[in-house]
């Protein structure tokens, strides 16, 4: 019993003097300085490397206990943006504790977002503070618990140049067409403004603005004879030369359109993110359009004389053009009162794919096909334009992500029915369609992307 005792007392003894030395043992205060939280955000540029500057307070720390005590500012693994990216400029790191001020001050200096390195998402950067002491001559980290500082680390999140896009509400595109014909191209130029005012009580709208191209393109099955040549034999006879070939039939239509529909949703249709309105088209286009014939693979099968009746004067040979072209402008008015729109939306994607069934008001110029003058400027003459109605289908898809602001943009027209040429019923069938990539961005950075156009 009393060894028992005299064990106790023993043990009563020990950690009395451990916790009298623990409690004893003087500790520092080193800590990033952040207001409310431990985290900030800084948006990088492309014009410029961006500076981020956060302070390190130090307190109890000047003891002689700490003499061999130093700092440092170190990127921790958790963080996501590229080693080389950033570079931190640091006057503490190696620091005796007891050498700093009050206040000390960090520096990130972030590169700039440029064409080899284009940011689409935020990325973190991790900054941790350690402090490590001499032991046996190596630098070791010392016991996190004996510095009482509140923040250790800090957060940075490094937001992309362009901001995403929050709402798809008022938005501006600007790209290029994919027409098939000349493969993209930037000269091909593709824009448009688009507001869209979902319902608020009963119905919304939206609202368009655009130009781009469509084109539709026709190939002959068979094989054409036409006369390709002309030549003199002698001062009374000459030779015709005939060739058959491919006949290729290119129509391109450049675009300025402008369109509303009334939106009135249609709940039962409705579901979440999903949502489904009653849209009537109502659109305008102005297409100045562009006819190319082209005789492709054309090689002579026949030659006939004939007697000369060509004034004298006529140079030979005469030969035909294996193309030619022919511009002209079209207006076309859309009234599509059986139309639909599908809508779904959220923060990661958007998609509208609207389509609608009407009346089509057609103006085709008839005889001259632009504006031309008379000798003397006297008399202008206008050109005359046929005016056609027939039924129409219309489509039109997008697909917005909102990060990049990358749009892709499909549209396709037809008509339907049959007109009566010289007794025969040939279809009015004349598909139009183009697909589109543009960025999408906010129509407040509207000047920003203007910009780089003026200067070219």
């Amino acid at each position: 019993m009393k060894f028992a005792l005299i064990v106790i007392t023993l043990l009563f003894l020990c950690l009395n003097a451990f916790s009298q030395t623990d409690t004893t043992k003087p500790k520092y205060n080193i800590s990033f300085v952040k207001v409310g939280d431990k985290e900030d955000t800084v948006r990088r540029t492309t014009a410029k490397e961006t500076l981020w500057t956060v302070d390190i307070s130090a307190s109890d720390a000047k003891a002689d206990t700490f003499s061999g005590y130093t700092i440092e500012v170190t990127a921790d693994d958790a963080s996501t943006i590229p080693a080389d990216h950033y570079e931190i400029v640091s006057t503490v790191n190696g620091k005796a504790l007891k050498d700093l001020a009050n206040t000390n001050a960090v520096r990130v200096v972030l590169k700039k977002e440029g064409e080899e390195f284009k940011q689409v998402k935020p990325l973190k950067l991790v900054l941790r503070l350690t402090v490590k002491k001499k032991e046996s001559d190596k630098d070791i980290t010392d016991d996190v618990t004996n510095n009482t500082g509140k923040f250790k680390e800090i957060t940075l999140t490094i937001l992309p140049s362009e901001e995403p896009i929050y709402t798809y509400k008022y938005l501006g595109y600007l790209g290029t067409n994919f027409d098939l014909v000349d493969g993209v191209q930037a000269k091909n130029l593709f824009f448009a403004t688009n507001i869209f005012i979902p319902e608020t009580t009963k119905w919304g709208f939206s609202l368009g603005l655009y130009g781009n191209r469509t084109m539709t393109k026709t190939d002959s099955s068979k094989q054409t004879t036409f006369q390709s040549r002309v030549e003199r034999i002698n001062n009374d006879s000459i030779a015709r030369h005939f060739d058959t070939a491919l006949k290729v039939t290119t129509r391109v239509s450049d675009n300025i359109g402008a369109n509303f529909m009334p939106l009135i949703p249609i709940h039962f249709l409705s579901d979440g993110e999903l949502k489904m309105y009653y849209a009537p088209q109502f659109e305008f286009i102005w297409r100045r359009t562009t006819i190319e014939n082209a005789y492709l693979n054309n090689r002579t099968v026949r030659i006939d004389s004939m007697r000369n009746r060509f004034p004298s004067s006529t140079g030979f040979p005469l030969i035909t053009p294996l193309s030619t072209k022919v511009d002209f402008n079209v207006y076309d008015v859309y009234i599509g009162l059986a139309g639909l729109l599908l809508r779904y939306e959220n923060e990661d994607i958007s998609v509208r794919l609207n389509s609608s069934v009407g009346i089509n008001l057609n103006y085709t110029p008839v005889g001259a096909l632009s504006n031309s003058t008379t000798a003397g400027n006297v008399n202008p003459v206008y050109p005359t334009y046929n005016k056609e109605k027939r039924y129409f289908f219309f489509g039109r898809l997008w697909i917005t992500e909102p990060t990049t602001g990358l749009t892709l943009g499909a549209e396709v027209s037809n008509y339907f029915g049959e007109r009566d040429v010289n007794g025969k019923e040939i279809a009015k069938a004349q598909p139009y369609y183009n697909v589109t990539l543009s960025k999408a961005f906010n129509l407040k950075n509207l000047a920003a992307f203007v910009k780089p156009l003026t200067n070219r």
